[in-house]
């Protein structure tokens, strides 16, 4: 028992720091806000549309922390993504590429009524790149950084098929951007350099329903509601005055632009689903989820072309399982999952709104010992539009869940 805390325990720190301050975006719109918001669900929630409805006794959906309640092994997951990025602006395009580490996770199961869990991720990502070239100078504006989220949770069982949990969440990390101005035939390289240090926590809530019929179909309904999150935001504006006239460069000049402390807000924000299922064979799901971005404000990240309001998204998906029993034909164990989901976004930029649509598939790969499983996702993402820079994301996402009993006494010594 001691040596699988130890074993755990290593992994965990070693996924902690493989994820910290991850660069896993090229969009120009990660400009904004706190970035890109990354993905939120589990590759196996992901895969059906980032449904958060679904749960079941195996899997730790850490969106739904009263899931907890219904855990009946020791769950590991870590996942793995790469991320091709194709942009469009009028006649100009790019492609990027992008690779992280989107979670890692431990759900331990507490007596017959309760379980616990821990995680780490990164709660949204910049990175960008966007040159302006005229005749005689460069203009460069580039990004990195990102807001990370610790978190630790519990579910409880209330009633039969009732669960109910709590989520305690720690978000931190910092974000950088770069405005670099090059002329032709000047030595001087001017750069503005601005910095946002931040931190803050807040509390999710969850509840959710399971109801079989005739023990073999089941319907399932819930409701998760998340607290709004007080950043604390240290902020810090640098003018770097370079000089490249022997060849190499060097600061010359420094000036401080600014040097303050501010509160952001991520707002507060729920989700309400429902699926209905046969047991170990097909399930189907349908989400609604809102988050309160009206309200937000940022004078540090900011351009007066863009506002904010509320976003909601739409989400479908489900998945198919053809026979978990086969032990002859290995495909007809795998989990087939798919869905879709469209986000009226919360970004608005010269008065259009940036709205999102994807596509998802994915197989759940059963492995020999346990429960245990390696889950692929595949996930298409447009956003933009005509008028506003295009986006055509690929996203390949890879899982690892492993599943196992702890705290069992031995019958032979």
């Amino acid at each position: 028992m001691i040596n699988k805390f130890r074993y755990l325990a290593l992994i965990l720190l070693f996924s902690i720091f493989s994820i910290y301050a991850q660069d896993g975006s090229y969009s120009p719109f990660s400009y904004y806000k706190f970035g890109d918001q990354v993905e939120k669900q589990t590759v196996e929630n992901l895969s059906m549309g980032h449904l958060n409805v679904y749960n079941d006794t195996l899997h730790y959906n850490f969106m739904l922390p009263s899931s907890l309640a219904n855990l009946k092994l020791v769950n590991y997951s870590v996942a793995s993504a790469f991320d091709v990025y194709l942009l469009k602006s009028g006649n100009i395009q790019g492609r990027a590429g992008v690779f992280m580490v989107p979670y890692v996770t431990l759900g331990v199961p507490v007596g017959k009524r309760g379980g616990i869990g821990f995680g780490f991720k990164p709660y949204s990502t910049s990175g960008y790149l966007i040159m302006k070239e005229l005749e005689n100078e460069k203009i460069a504006k580039t990004g990195e950084g990102g807001l990370n989220r610790v978190f630790v949770a519990a579910g409880l069982k209330l009633y039969k098929g009732l669960n109910a949990g709590i989520s305690y969440n720690y978000y931190f990390g910092n974000k950088i951007a770069r405005f670099i101005h090059y002329k032709q035939d000047v030595y001087a390289i001017s750069r503005q350099v601005d910095n946002a240090v931040y931190s803050g926590s807040n509390l999710d809530f969850s509840m959710d329903l399971t109801h079989f019929f005739n023990r073999k179909y089941y319907f399932q309904a819930a409701l998760l509601y998340t607290l709004p999150v007080k950043i604390i935001s240290e902020n810090t504006s640098t003018l770097e005055i370079s000089d490249s006239s022997y060849g190499r460069e060097r600061i010359v000049r420094t000036m401080n632009l600014r040097q303050d402390t501010t509160l952001q807000f991520i707002p507060a924000g729920y989700s309400i689903g429902f699926g209905f299922g046969m047991k170990r064979k097909w399930y189907a799901g349908v989400e609604w989820q809102t988050e309160k971005w009206s309200g937000y404000q940022n004078d540090f990240f900011t351009s007066d072309k863009v506002s904010y309001k509320n976003a909601s998204v739409l989400k479908m998906g489900g998945f198919w399982l053809p026979d978990f029993r086969s032990h002859v034909k290995y495909y007809k164990r795998i989990t087939y999952k798919a869905g879709f989901y469209y986000k009226n976004g919360d970004l608005v930029f010269d008065n259009q709104p940036v709205n999102e649509f994807g596509m998802s598939f994915g197989l759940s790969l059963p492995m020999n010992y346990y429960f245990s499983a390696v889950n692929i996702g595949l996930e298409y993402v447009k956003r933009g539009g005509p008028d506003l820079i295009s986006e055509k994301i690929i996203k390949l996402k890879i899982g690892l869940s492993f599943k196992d009993k702890w705290f069992v006494k031995r019958k032979i010594n």
